[in-house]
């Protein structure tokens, strides 16, 4: 749109530099924290990446807008998001407390779906999104014992739920490069949910961890860039007005992060 606000890359970059090198330190250390086991020097290092993405988003909008700004709801709710994938992270250090970093998960995606929100709705995308994952479930359930039978279809309907409404979403006065990244971070999202999945209830996927933590750190970048540009005035009503003027229709797991 013309009257996209000139946000360049440069702008934010300098902001995530802590992301980058956590996730560096990360990768660095995962070798020696495996072979450890849990810890809490390991949840520090896992944790470290997601919170910077917190401080991310704190230094792009402001404290004080965060706090009181009305523009600045979908940056809460993302940062929220943030800071509650943080505490899954550390809860599903310990495998004894997977479904309660599954559920914390859980609730993170809901505050992505509702900062996302349903409109445009684009139902035919989100049918094929629930047969993909049905699909994909029905090599899952042999796997699945006791409260994951439940626990783990359920989990995959939040996330695919989120990912649909990452997909959809509209972001009017935005570069584009921002526009694409709640989809990006969707679809990454799914991606290492789904290494999760297969890794633990269908077959080993070498180098499984590696994979699915350079997945879901990307996918939470994505997740964190979508508030640029988010609170600039007027952003919202617009948002607003172009999805009820034209409402697009016809547009075509499971974390041990």
């Amino acid at each position: 749109m013309d009257s996209a606000p000139h946000v360049q890359l440069k702008e934010v970059g300098p902001k995530l530099v802590p992301f980058f090198k956590a996730v560096l330190v990360y990768f660095v250390v995962l070798p020696s924290t495996e072979a450890e086991g849990p810890s809490w020097i390991g949840v520090l290092v896992k944790v470290l990446p997601v919170l910077s993405l917190v401080l991310f988003v704190l230094l792009q909008e402001g404290i004080i807008g965060l706090s009181l700004g009305d523009e600045c709801w979908f940056s809460r709710r993302v940062l929220l998001a943030l800071a509650l994938s943080a505490l899954a992270d550390a809860l599903l250090v310990w495998p004894s407390l997977f479904l309660s970093g599954m559920a914390v998960f859980g609730a993170a995606h809901l505050l992505y779906i509702n900062a996302f929100g349903f409109t445009p709705l684009r139902p035919v995308l989100g049918l094929g999104l629930y047969a993909l994952s049905a699909w994909a479930m029905t090599f899952l359930v042999p796997g699945l014992k006791g409260p994951m039978t439940l626990g783990v279809p359920l989990y995959t309907v939040v996330l695919v739920t989120m990912l649909w409404r990452a997909v959809a979403h509209r972001q009017p006065r935005r570069p584009r490069w921002v526009s694409l990244c709640p989809s990006i971070g969707g679809l990454l999202f799914a991606v290492s949910d789904a290494l999760i999945g297969f890794h633990m209830f269908h077959n080993p996927i070498p180098h499984s961890q590696v994979l699915i933590m350079a997945t879901y750190y990307a996918a939470q970048l994505g997740m964190a860039l979508s508030v640029v540009g988010s609170s600039v005035p007027g952003d919202g009503a617009e948002a607003k007005a172009l999805e009820d003027e034209s409402p697009d229709l016809t547009a075509t797991s499971i974390p041990q992060h």
